[in-house]
């Protein structure tokens, strides 16, 4: 006996429909792991999304986009101009025998241009929430919307290469990909799962966001620190 036959039955007697309808357990169900791999899903969504803020320190080289004020104020330092600000600044720079770790990066982003790449997924979002409504009803949107995600997601290390405009756009793709799908998931928990269960089922699956803060930062600088990594090896022949 499904929900709805249960429903059904007890429509005749009001006070006792809740007492009458049967519990089906929601571990070892195909419903829970529609959950699980919602909550995967979600965990994915927002460590691809938050993922670029720490690798970006990888990325770029850290002496590009610093502006001239802070080569001014060291020059001046070195003249003997000594002032308050000039002392401030470089207590922000690392020490000389440390400053070949801070010139790894390949690309030469100004700050705009970093920042214009970490907010291009938000972007592209604003794009797909705004079509979102037309995937659930349409589940072909949500499998194109999936796979060309995919392949912006593939092929951002190489527009990256290409300059900072091609990895905005590819950026700004896995946004609109993203905002279209995402909803699609809460599509599914509500079609899959019981009312009854919708409030904490939805809420597990949400908390994967937030789970993916904790996650995605460690991890990408771990990965960031690995030498057969992100070209290291290439670097240094």
């Amino acid at each position: 006996m499904t929900y709805g036959a249960a429903n059904a039955a007890g429509d005749g007697d009001g006070g006792n429909q809740s007492r009458d309808q049967p519990k089906f357990p929601l571990v070892c169900s195909w419903r829970f792991v529609v959950v699980i791999v919602a909550f995967v899903g979600a965990v994915l969504h927002a460590t691809m999304r938050n993922m670029i803020g720490m690798t970006m320190v990888c990325m770029v080289n850290a002496t590009d986009g610093n502006g001239d004020d802070n080569d001014t104020l060291v020059s001046d330092l070195l003249r003997g101009n000594r002032t308050n600000k000039i002392s401030t600044a470089v207590k922000c720079r690392p020490p000389l025998e440390l400053t070949d770790d801070y010139h790894h990066g390949e690309f030469e982003w100004t700050k705009d241009e970093q920042n214009f790449v970490i907010s291009a997924n938000a972007v592209g979002q604003l794009v797909g929430l705004s079509l979102a409504g037309m995937a659930t009803h349409n589940l072909w949107l949500m499998f194109v919307a999936t796979l060309f995600g995919s392949i912006f997601t593939f092929i951002f290390p190489m527009a990256a290469h290409m300059g900072s405009n091609y990895a905005f756009y590819s950026r700004v793709g896995v946004g609109v990909c993203t905002g279209i799908s995402w909803p699609c998931i809460h599509t599914i928990i509500g079609k899959w799962c019981h009312k009854d269960e919708l409030s904490y089922l939805n809420s597990l699956v949400s908390g994967g966001r937030q789970i993916s803060v904790v996650v995605s930062t460690p991890v990408a600088a771990y990965f960031c620190k690995q030498f057969y990594l992100w070209g290291g090896v290439e670097r240094e022949v």
